[in-house]
């Protein structure tokens, strides 16, 4: 096995084998450079760190909330960008609140509770069979 040593201005600069100086570049695959490749792969690899990290954050942020089942929101109502009337489920009590950039405000506490909206499947389902009959009216 052989070496090589270069000397620059009485200093040693590199000792690398013969053999690899000597040896040709690596073959370009499908003419993608070694530099992207190595490059998308890590992007890849951020990408795949920020979308786990951010579903790990998500699970945890239910944690060291004891009172989550005790304080519920039943409704909501968009009124702008930022803004929307919220109705809270505190115990028996049902809360009205303002909800904007500013904080929140309570608006009302409720005498009678409101009644119960139906179940996200059940909308769903309604949704569904809506659309299904209003694409087949639309084919006829």
């Amino acid at each position: 096995m052989r070496y090589t040593v270069m000397l620059s201005g009485g200093f040693l600069c590199a000792v690398s084998r013969a053999e690899d100086a000597a040896a040709p570049p690596l073959p370009e695959a499908l003419g993608i450079s070694t530099n992207l490749i190595e490059v998308t792969v890590n992007l890849a690899l951020v990408l795949a760190a920020i979308v786990v990290l951010a579903w790990l954050f998500k699970r945890a942020q239910g944690f060291g909330q004891p009172a989550a089942g005790l304080l519920r929101v039943t409704a909501t109502l968009p009124l702008g960008p930022k803004e929307r009337i919220l109705v809270l489920q505190v115990g028996d009590e049902q809360i009205v609140v303002g909800a904007s950039s500013a904080g929140l405000t309570t608006l009302h506490v409720l005498d009678t509770p409101l009644p119960e909206t139906p179940a996200t499947e059940e909308v769903q389902g309604n949704f569904r069979d809506k659309l299904i009959k209003s694409l087949r009216k639309a084919q006829a």
